[in-house]
């Protein structure tokens, strides 16, 4: 099939603007109570009585039960994604990884549409790893106001016995600009993969269980956290891991070997509950992931 716009020379994955339109249909069936916005591209014009083109420049509308909602100015390079076709996308890759079960599917809406999000969750995925129990999460984020990037993740949300708590544990993640370039269809297919693989993860946490690190490379190892502060470090290093009440102080003032799970654990408490989630949170959550798989970090 060939690649085709859809009729405001918005470029698509290799799909034609008739069936996009059945997708968005089938889509607003499935999920009746989501106000999904309509929202289209169409040139940007200029003057008042003689209306002309401006060139490269496109306006992205809003609109709900035929009411305006929202406008933005983009360039040519602009890809808009409908929330439809993305969530259509994502549910299909999702439920083919049979081995995690029947997915829970969540679909938030926010600024009137403008910004969507999807979690599928895995409650019948088995998954244990010492008192801990990890279940496999992963989502999608998608904006038409250009204040939110393309996001696709997934990775493994802990819960721990005592009460219930839930950290997520970020494997596979990339966000994009909605520029031409955006493949919606690679990008979900990068879920795939990632879920595909997650006993390789597993593996990687058993190790982390298995690892003891003397009190002076546990220092070391902090010090390195990327976008942390001293005082940050401070932080997490006088946090109560929930579940155990342990602390890294603890271990530090008696010299006793840290384990490398139960440091990682607390590093991402701090993260998803300790920290606000801004977007500031979101770049130093994925560069604290990928130091702590690396050589500097936990890596073995």
């Amino acid at each position: 099939m060939e690649t085709s716009t859809n009729g405001n020379g918005n470029h698509q994955d290799q799909i034609s603007f008739e069936e996009m339109e059945d997708i968005k249909a089938e889509v607003r069936d499935m999920y009746p109570n989501i106000p999904f916005p309509n929202v289209y591209k169409d040139h940007l014009h200029r003057g008042i009585s003689n209306l002309r083109k401006v060139p490269n420049r496109y306006m992205v509308i809003m609109e709900r039960d035929g009411e305006e909602m929202e406008t933005e100015v983009v360039s040519g390079e602009y890809r808009l994604v409908p929330h439809e076709y993305a969530i259509h996308r994502f549910q299909t890759a999702v439920k083919e990884v049979e081995e995690y079960g029947v997915p829970i599917l969540n679909i938030k809406l926010y600024s009137e549409g403008a910004k969507m999000m999807m979690v599928a969750t895995f409650p019948d995925a088995p998954a244990n790893l010492g008192m801990d129990d990890i279940k496999p999460r992963a989502g999608i984020k998608n904006s038409y106001d250009l204040s939110m990037e393309w996001e696709h993740f997934f990775g493994g949300m802990v819960e721990r016995c005592t009460n219930g708590l839930l950290m997520y544990k970020k494997l596979v993640g990339h966000r994009q600009k909605h520029r031409l370039n955006l493949d919606v269809e690679a990008n979900v297919s990068a879920i795939t993969a990632g879920m595909e693989q997650m006993s390789i993860q597993y593996d990687i946490w058993n190790k982390w269980a298995a690892l003891n690190l003397d009190p002076k490379h546990a220092i070391t190892l902090l010090e390195g956290l990327p976008l942390v502060s001293d005082k940050q470090q401070e932080a997490i290093r006088a946090l109560p891991e929930t579940g155990t009440n342990n602390t890294i102080d603890n271990f530090l003032k008696v010299e006793k070997p840290i384990n490398g799970w139960f440091l990682n654990s607390v590093i991402t408490q701090w993260l998803t509950h300790e920290m606000e989630d801004t977007p500031a949170n979101l770049e130093r959550e994925t560069r604290i992931t990928a130091y702590l798989h690396g050589k500097k970090g936990l890596g073995v």
